[in-house]
């Protein structure tokens, strides 16, 4: 039977959209073609899901060109094809590595067209497939963008079928249905008759009914007259198919929403407990129903063998043992038996109070194909042990993440997320009950003053919320449909009422995604997979952002949609193809003349693609805002505009190296009249070294200047349509580059300020001022407080001199608390997991536990007053959420306007006070930033009559007291507390705030800084790294080769022990060449990540005449990258400098690396290479890790003495401030104490002639002068 107009007997060009897709083995990188033999090719989509997708394919004359800029393990585009039946299809697809001449597959169009076409690729698994198009023959042209829509709007479009299989001129029927999604009872049909191949359009027009949810638009074309099943039916009794089908999903939301209340949805219940310290807890889900599907659930717990019970104070517990370095983590999984999926559950997970501890909780489901794939629902809680804290007894805590399971057997995962301590867990429930979320605050009362919002680095709203998916293309392919979508709102805003948020900021640009339909972009299906559905149900991308925004207007919630700038933009890809002078100084120049992304390798294909002063970029840049704006901000919860400032997009500035090409250069000379040296094929170096030098301030203020500028026009854009939206500037990842982690890691002495790395990313405070149309957010990463490596940029940063002073003259402080995750792949799981496939990559985003929970916002307000709070990470984190409703509570119920602190002598510390008058009242907070309570006295100045109130309703507030002074506030605040109050009168002045916390504090506090004196002193003897083996050559060979060491063995050289000529000990190592390179070369070992390295070598010639040349190296990788530091002594190398000669008599050389990566390096190799002919003796290498410099032991005591004065003053937030310093915590976590402490050693008994009193134990002020110049002591 013919295709109908791909008939032999057709020879007339149509139109017709076909999918090619190629992948499923390794991942490489591809480059090719598609062309035709005849006709032309247009509109192409493109399928991969890489960042760096738009731009890897375009479409010239009849010929698609693919050039991919990373590696893919799948890849596609849909075309539209005008071309005859008689047409070829030719492609070709080779590895970009592969420089062989292409070969092309031929492919008649009209085959791939009437059946799938598959062709292998190479021998790695990759496949070529060719078909036509989802829904290409019943084509659809809507009249609307987007297809959600309110109770009663029509559906209206066209209809037009093209190429119907049957023979033209036969007789078709046309059913449309309206069907509940994801389900096949009919809500309404009708039918057309028609004409196959006449090229008639049957109209749209289809009723939303009145009810709220997801339903199908589906369309049926049959023979006329004939009974037909549907493609779902009995095929096999032999009954004709239908021709065609396929659907329009559609969502129809109402204008009002069940407000729930407190208590208003059910109570919870208990459906599960599972207690892991008895080992047969599992015996009773063996009487459970056996599930065919899931063999492996019920015979006990999974896990990889490192639990086992431990007894406490508290009772039996279980055990995760420390999750080794370099292996596997330790993990336990357990099934949680659900009646109920979809709706609400708590899962909680019991844990000891008085035991520090990071510990991962994940769910674990399939999806709708019984696929186990990231990203999931990765939970997890961080115990952190405080500087200063009064101890209590222990006591169970609960870490409880809602979810809703989306199948009747999930899995918690419990996994230790530290190396060095165990994690502790007890009881393991689910409770459910609830039809929805409580909210945390009364229907009718609804706090607006200040903005506390949810932050979503990604559009990952599905999988933070466990929405079910349906089934694609193909039977082992999950898709997210419109259900998917609208589970997962609806979610959202229920979780938002119910921690207290009152808006959310959500990335709606991402990784080269979307989740609203764009003309200009070209968004990848990474955030909707929609466009996989074989049903073609997605005519139109889905616009989830609009779902949203209606989702938020009707709860009264705040929604800041966010753009992250950081892949290829279509119209500037095209423009630098076409290059030309129009494309000079669209790409980041550096000194070589190279583009940042020929330097820097794309993260995750997310790169500074563009130079944001070019006025193109900023062009293209600001029509994709437009688009957003002009489409979205008439929502009254369309509550401003987000830019995603990250090291790796181009909405920020990069390094001052970059931008030295012609059109950027000339444009800095002519705003600053300044001339740049620099011409020809050097003018790029030369350029570059005048700018880092003479001309560098003038560069970094004139890139400030434009780049304020952009951000200005983007504000005046957004207020020409929201006057009261503000642009928000939202730096989550504003130092993640490369080159700016290097900088911004911690040295002695302390490198940059805030306001210079601001300035270094483009960003002057100072335009800034006054301006409350633009809010620039301090962001701050939260990571578990236990790794200090994990820490060290952000530690080091936090305790910058201007960390404060620098965002304190914006007009709306605010806050961006970034909550990292925490990757983590277990190979193990995916092998004991019962369901098929699995691939177990964990994204953890742990949470503080208990009261810690509220330390961030409590020092985000002490610190700034912010008006706006924003906290999450990719996704929202889940549990601990109790524990930051007071903070809440008292929080939006503050107004948004400027209070003033309450000044005082440090009395107050570690509590903040301020105060301001806002509509004819006095409101006032006071905020503990400490661990422990507080008891806070405010003296307050007030007419006589005026009252207190505390503003939540939920804690009692005194009356006012009087004493001899006068009128007094008095309060106790809890651990990381926030009380707020209104004086029912305007002007009230309060002054004299004087807090009393507990003695042990002090006493504490001083132990921890004489310890940190001790531990400081003990670096003038740093200890050597045990993991070094055989330092000094003394351990016996075997069969004649070194242990521990690899040496070269070739002709002309030799690399062996030498007892006779030795340092100490036994032996030493002679290296003798004749002209190769004779090495040297340890086994791995390990380091610890202080971030710095020591090695010290013994050297010796036999004739200081005749210097060898030797290199002393320290090799390995980070994150599969090379990492080599080297130093030369001997003879003078090609570079021509001078390097210290080796004598003859045995010297002590030492090679200092103080750049080690803290994350990411393997072990490393010590290094000997004697580079042409020579010979020399090596002995006694040492490797140390704590090796500083006389210079650097004086600026580690000047950072840490301060924390001694502070207590002495009863500055305590101040000292702990210091104490949670990088420096101080380095110590404590590397440097192990004195056998017996410095300050605390006594005078041994005399035995002679009495002495002199001895001296009293040094404070660390005192050994500071000690290790100055006698000159430069104070």
């Amino acid at each position: 039977m013919g295709i109908g107009f791909w008939t032999a007997g057709t020879a007339a060009a149509e139109t017709v959209r076909i999918r090619i897709a190629w992948g499923g083995g390794s991942e490489r990188v591809w480059r090719g073609a598609v062309t035709l033999s005849e006709g032309s090719l247009s509109e192409p989509k493109l399928l991969g899901i890489e960042a760096d997708e738009s731009g890897s394919m375009w479409v010239e004359g009849n010929r698609l060109t693919i050039a991919q800029r990373s590696p893919r393990t799948y890849d596609g585009v849909d075309l539209a094809v005008d071309a005859p039946p008689s047409t070829k299809l030719l492609v070709y697809l080779t590895a970009s590595q592969d420089q062989t001449a292409p070969s092309w597959i031929e492919v008649p169009l009209a085959d791939a067209i009437e059946k799938e076409f598959h062709a292998e690729l190479d021998d790695r698994g990759n496949r070529l497939s060719i078909r036509r198009a989802a829904g290409d023959v019943l084509r659809v042209r809507l009249d609307r963008p987007s297809l959600v829509f309110g109770p009663g709007e029509i559906l209206t479009g066209k209809l037009e079928p093209s190429g119907l299989p049957t023979e033209p001129g036969s007789k078709v029927r046309l059913k449309i249905q309206l069907v509940a999604g994801r389900g096949s009872s009919e809500l309404w049909s009708t039918e057309h008759a028609l004409v196959a191949g006449d090229g008639a359009a049957v109209p749209l027009d289809v009723r939303m009914p009145a009810n709220e949810g997801v339903y199908d638009v589906v369309i049926t074309a049959t023979h006329a007259g004939l009974f037909h099943w549907p493609q779902t039916g009995k095929a096999a009794l032999g009954l004709r198919p239908p021709l065609a089908e396929r659907k329009i999903q559609v969502l129809v939301l109402g204008p009002n929403s069940a407000a729930g209340g407190p208590g208003s949805s059910g109570q919870l219940g208990r459906v599960v407990e599972i207690d892991p310290a008895n080992p047969k807890w599992w015996e009773r889900f063996a009487k459970l129903p056996q599930l065919p599907k899931l063999p492996r659930l019920w015979k006990g717990p999974l896990g990889n063998g490192r639990i086992q019970t431990r007894r406490h104070a508290l009772g039996d517990m279980a055990q995760l043992a420390p999750s080794p370095g370099g292996s596997e983590a330790s993990w336990e999984a357990y099934t949680l038996p659900i009646d109920a999926p979809g709706r609400p559950h708590v899962l909680e997970v019991d844990y000891p109070s008085d035991l520090p501890q990071t510990m991962g909780i994940s769910l674990v489901e399939p999806n709708a194909a019984g696929a186990v794939i990231p990203i999931g629902l990765d939970s997890g809680v961080d115990l952190a042990e405080e500087i200063a804290d009064v101890p209590s007894p222990p006591r169970w805590l609960q870490h409880r993440v809602i979810f809703w399971p989306r199948t009747k057997s999930p899995i918690v995962l419990i996994t230790n997320r530290r190396s060095d301590v165990p994690a502790l867990f007890g009881k393991i429930r689910v409770l459910a009950g609830w039809d929805r979320l409580p909210k945390a605050f009364p229907v009718e009362e609804n706090p607006s003053g200040r903005l506390l919002a949810a932050y979503m680095d990604r559009p990952l709203l599905p999988e933070n919320f466990s929405a079910s998916e349906s089934l694609g293309s193909l039977s082992d392919l999950s898709v997210d449909d419109w259900a998917t979508f609208y589970e997962s709102g609806t979610r959202l805003v229920e979780y938002l009422d119910y921690v207290g948020y009152n808006g959310l900021m959500l990335s709606v640009l991402a990784d080269g995604s979307s989740i609203y339909p764009s003309r200009l972009l070209e968004p990848t299906p990474r955030y909707d997979t929609g466009v996989f559905f074989t049903t073609g149900q997605d005519p139109v991308r889905k616009d989830v952002l609009e779902m949203l925004l209606r989702l938020f207007d009707r709860r009264g919630l705040r929604l800041i949609p966010a753009i992250e700038y950081s892949c290829p933009l279509p119209e500037l890809e095209a423009v630098l193809r076409a290059g030309g002078p129009e494309s000079e100084g669209i790409a980041w120049i550096g000194p070589d003349g190279k583009s940042s992304t020929q330097v820097y390798q794309p993260v995750r294909g997310m790169a500074a693609y563009y130079n944001v002063l070019h006025p193109q970029v900023q062009e293209s840049m600001l029509a994709v805002l437009r688009e957003l704006i002009s489409g979205y901000a008439n929502h009254p919860s369309f509550a401003g505009l987000s830019l995603q400032l990250c090291g790796y997009g181009y909405a920020q500035l990069p390094g001052p190296q970059w931008g030295m090409d012609d059109a950027t250069i000339a444009h800095f000379h002519r705003d600053k009249k300044i001339a740049v040296p620099g011409e020809g094929p050097e003018r790029f170096a030369r350029r570059a070294a005048f700018l880092a030098g003479e001309g560098r301030a003038a560069w970094l203020e004139w890139r400030a200047q434009e780049l304020g500028r952009f951000y200005h026009r983007i504000r005046d854009e957004l207020q020409a349509v929201r006057p009261e939206a503000p642009l928000y500037l939202a730096g989550a990842n504003l130092f993640a580059a490369e080159d700016v982690q290097r900088e911004l890691m911690p040295a002695l002495p302390r490198k940059p300020t805030m306001s210079d790395a601001l300035l270094r990313a483009g960003i002057d405070v100072r335009q800034y001022e006054g301006d409350d149309g633009i809010v620039l957010l301090r962001p701050e990463v939260i990571v578990p407080r236990w790794s200090v490596s994990d820490r060290a940029a952000d530690l080091d940063m936090d305790r910058m001199p201007d960390w404060q002073r620098a965002f304190e003259p914006l007009a709306v402080p605010g806050n961006l608390f970034f909550h990292r995750p925490q990757e983590l792949r277990l190979a193990g799981f995916d092998e004991a997991s019962p369901f098929r496939p699995t691939y177990t990559w964990l994204a953890t985003q742990t949470v503080p536990s208990g009261q810690q929970n509220r330390r961030r916002f409590v020092h985000a307000l002490a610190s700034l007053d912010s008006r706006a709070l924003f906290d999450g990470g990719w996704m929202l984190p889940m549990g601990q959420e109790d524990h930051a409703g007071s903070f809440a509570a008292a929080y939006r119920r503050l107004p948004p306007v400027r209070f003033e602190k309450v000044e005082d002598d440090a009395g107050s510390q570690p509590v903040t006070v301020r105060s301001a008058t806002h509509e004819r009242a006095t409101y006032a907070y006071a905020a503990n930033t400490a661990p422990f309570e507080v008891r806070l006295q405010v003296r307050v100045a007030a007419p006589a009559g005026c009252q207190i109130e505390e503003l939540t309703g939920r804690r009692r507030a005194a009356s006012l007291g009087r004493d001899a002074q006068g009128a007094y506030w008095s309060v106790e605040l809890e651990p990381y507390d926030l009380v707020a109050v209104r004086f029912s009168m305007p002007g009230v002045k309060l002054h004299t705030p004087a807090a009393t916390w507990p003695g042990e504090i002090r006493d504490e506090l001083a132990r921890r800084i004489a310890e940190l004196g001790d531990r400081a002193t003990a670096l003038r003897n740093p200890p050597a790294l045990e993991s070094f083996r055989n330092p000094g050559f003394e351990e016996p060979p075997a069969h004649e080769k070194i242990p521990g060491w690899a040496a070269s063995d070739a002709p002309g050289v030799k690399v062996a022990l030498d007892a006779n000529q030795k340092h100490g000990g036994n032996s030493a190592v002679r290296l003798f060449s004749g002209g190769p390179v004779a090495s040297l070369v340890s086994k791995p070992f390990e380091v610890p990540p202080t971030g710095r390295i020591s090695m010290s070598v013994w050297l010796r010639v036999a004739d200081p005449a005749v210097q060898p040349r030797l290199r002393m190296a320290l090799e390995g990788h980070v994150y599969g990258q090379a990492f080599f530091r080297s130093a030369e002594v001997g003879r003078t190398g090609e570079t021509g400098v001078a390097v210290p000669p080796i004598q003859d008599q045995w010297a002590q050389f030492v090679v200092n690396v103080n750049d080690l990566p803290l994350e990411g390096l393997s072990p490393l190799h010590a290094r000997f290479d004697l580079i042409g002919p020579g010979e020399v003796w090596v002995d006694d290498i040492q490797m140390t890790s704590l090796a500083f410099s006389k210079k650097e032991l004086v600026e580690l005591f000047r950072l840490i003495a301060p924390a001694d004065v502070n207590l002495e003053k009863a500055q305590v937030a101040d000292c702990i401030r210091v104490l949670e310093g990088y420096w101080p915590q380095f110590l404590e976590d590397y440097v192990p104490l004195p056998q017996t402490p410095i300050s605390r050693r006594t005078a041994p008994p005399a035995t002679g002639p009495p002495q002199a009193a001895p001296e009293p134990s040094k404070g660390i002020l005192s050994r500071v002068r000690d290790l100055l110049p006698e000159k430069l002591r104070f």
